[in-house]
């Protein structure tokens, strides 16, 4: 492969430190302040996060989250539970020991500390490095950032060719950041995305879309208060979680993540995040009240009598019929959560909470509705949701831990006083071994508009199940994983009768070698229909290069059988502090959407994408990252797909008229 001939013709390579972003990692040696080197958390990510587009997106937003953990490090000495909670991938009883440590050892003094923590691995520990600080950082107390990013296609799609689309077809938005001693921060977003107006049409405020927030942390019992947008959860996700939520794998490493938490909502994109306030108090050393009021301008579909028969959270406003959509309806909720937590001196600790949220719309919900007054068969799937202008949702939440024994749970009532219940259970078996059980039981009358928990469904309703997992580590640098889950659906889903199941297992492996780290995955799940994926990932760095190869298969059977594979290689050069050249070559080939891969594309800051591929044809992409000046930096990036065995790329306003798109993508950050 590639990265062995470049091992063998550049094997005492020795470049300086550089502080471009994801590049390697250094520790200091008395590590005092946070390590300024950081390192590329994708890999990372990507071992949590499976091959679907629930968990693209779930990991999109995941690292958003670490972006902004990365400007605003966490004092690993003075960060509590639900400060730590934000870290994906960092499970409770991980979160348990580290404050455990810091508390008989009267703090952590060096990054090498955590070594001592058996359940931190070596991965682990890489990843937090970044995200984390010994001691506060010596920078100057007030620090602000500008970050300017702009996405030019060089094509045209059908919208922009018949004037469906309103806007240019470039993408563009601005993030401004402002923060002061980590206690005060202040954010806003503006965005547009391609085809919709600048300035006009509707858009008299110049974006589609903004995102802003001033954030209060530290002051007195006030934990933290935000005004603006953001984005929390309660307890594990049944009764609201707007935030990022993890999939099996990521279970596999985060079991028990039972938090409440309020977070600042500062991406581009639309969805079901809050707009108003919310604070987090803290009464007591046990006692902890969270709670929050939001309005917000929502979009719906709306059906013939005027109510709404779906709500919007794509947040696209392209053309005239999206624009109607725009802001046509409006959203109140309310909500609180108290929690009591307790360590005895045996070193059992729990923790109990109780949640309530409320939820009103200006208009009715009639997501069934039909002008022949009977529900269609289509729309049986949507007999249990939401309908009516208001809901509510109530839960209580538990989490006991007592030596190597980690149980969490949560059990909600709706308004149809139906019941949602999920409860995880983790041993911690040994310094080798974990082994982690959750049982779920979703009702299919429960339905929760702001719910998020971990199950195969996008929502915890209509559906019961079993998860068990193992994680195995037998030597320092080798870990292996497999879980099996299985998921019973007993009413109706999207196209899909009443009384159907789900069998989903996979096996994981990730070993590293000196410079190398290989990983393989195998996962067969059987749903609507029975797919296979294998995985095989080998990537080597030196300190210029990184370099990764990966290869995918997907074997699709239902009524015929589908295959699918892509094979990708992505290579990282530092040519010096200021300059780094990545480029990115893959080739795949499926039979039909069914058997597609996924690519990850290199990555812009602050901007993820994780997409799907389907029939033939090759990618490709070149990003350059340049820091001119100490508080500039910029990136640029030119990628290219070609399909060889279609005419056209994608349908309807989106379709481009003939089998190739090539964009150009441009960043420029300013830091004080």
């Amino acid at each position: 492969m590639i990265q062995i001939l470049l091992s063998l013709l550049f094997p005492v390579l020795n470049a300086p430190e550089t502080n471009t972003h994801l590049t390697d990692t250094t520790y200091s040696q008395d590590a005092s302040v946070r390590v300024e080197t950081a390192v590329d958390v994708l890999p990372f990510l990507n071992a949590l996060y499976e091959n679907s587009d629930e968990g693209a997106l779930s990991m999109e937003e995941a690292y958003e989250q670490i972006c902004e953990l990365q400007q605003n490090p966490l004092d690993i000495n003075t960060a509590e539970t639900e400060d730590m909670l934000l870290i994906p991938g960092l499970n409770i009883s991980q979160i348990s020991d580290i404050i455990e440590y810091r508390t008989r050892y009267g703090g952590i003094r060096s990054i090498y500390e955590l070594n001592n923590i058996p359940s931190l691995g070596p991965h682990i520990i890489q990843f937090l490095s970044q995200l984390i600080t010994i001691v506060a950082p010596d920078n100057p107390s007030i620090r602000a950032s500008v970050l300017l990013s702009s996405s030019l296609p060089l094509y045209r799609r059908q919208g922009d060719i018949d004037g469906t689309y309103l806007g240019d077809p470039t993408a563009h938005s601005v993030r401004v950041k402002f923060t002061h001693n980590n206690r005060i921060s202040f954010n806003l977003t503006g965005a547009k995305s391609a085809g919709e107006p600048f300035a006009s049409n509707g858009n008299k405020w110049g974006y589609d879309s903004y995102a802003y927030n001033l954030s209060l942390r530290n002051r007195g019992l006030l934990k933290h208060l935000i005004l603006g947008t953001f984005r929390g959860q309660f307890g594990m996700g049944l009764t609201m979680n707007n935030g990022f939520t993890l999939g099996k794998q990521a279970l596999l490493a985060a079991t028990g993540r039972q938090t409440t938490t309020f977070s600042p909502h500062n991406g581009s994109y639309d969805g079901k995040h809050h707009q108003g306030a919310a604070a987090v108090l803290n009464l007591s050393n046990t006692l902890q009240l969270a709670a929050y009021i939001s309005w917000r301008y929502i979009d719906a579909t709306l059906n013939a009598d005027s109510t709404i028969s779906t709500i919007l959270t794509n947040g696209y406003h392209r053309s005239e019929n999206e624009m109607n959509k725009k802001n046509n309806s409006s959203n109140t909720s309310v909500g609180m959560h108290l929690r009591y937590h307790h360590v005895s001196r045996g070193g059992l600790r729990y923790d109990f909470g109780a949640s309530f949220v409320h939820t009103h719309f200006d208009r009715p919900l009639n997501p069934t509705f039909s002008k022949a007054d009977t529900i269609p068969t289509s729309k049986a799937y949507r007999l249990y949701h939401l309908h009516g202008r208001s809901a509510w949702n109530a839960s209580v939440d538990y989490s006991l831990k007592w030596n190597r024994l980690t149980l969490t749970g949560e059990t909600a009532l709706g308004n149809k006083k139906a019941v949602a219940t999920i409860n995880s259970l983790l041993w911690h078996a040994s310094s080798r071994v974990d082994i982690t059980a959750v049982q779920r039981f979703y009702s299919y009358k429960y339905y929760s508009y702001y719910g998020k928990a971990f199950g195969e469904n996008s929502s915890p309703n209509n559906e019961s199940g079993a998860y068990v997992a193992m994680q195995w580590r037998p030597m320092g640098h080798l870990v292996v994983g497999a879980y099996a889950d299985y998921a019973y659906f007993p009413w109706y889903r999207y196209r899909q009768p009443a009384g159907t199941s789900s069998w989903d297992n996979a096996i994981t492996a990730a070993m590293d070698i000196k410079r190398w780290t290989l990983g393989l995955r195998l996962r067969v799940k059987r749903k609507d229909e029975t797919i296979q994926r294998l995985r095989f990932s080998a990537a080597y760095k030196n300190a210029r290069w990184q370099l990764s190869t990966t290869f995918e298969g997907c074997h699709s059977n239902d009524a015929e059988s589908k295959n699918g594979f892509v094979i990708s290689q992505t290579a990282k050069y530092t040519l010096s502090k200021i300059v780094t050249l990545s480029a990115q070559g893959a080739f795949f080939s499926t039979d039909d959407y069914d058997s597609r891969v996924y690519i990850r594309t290199l990555p812009l800051q602050n901007s993820f994408s994780y997409n799907p591929f389907y029939y033939k044809g090759i990618h490709g992409a070149l990003l350059l990252s340049v820091n001119p000046m100490r508080h500039i930096s910029a990136l640029l990036r030119l990628s290219h797909t070609h399909y060889l065995n279609r005419s056209t790329v994608a349908s309807a306003d989106r379709m481009i008229d003939h089998p190739y798109k090539t964009d150009i993508d441009v960043q420029v950050r300013w830091t004080l």
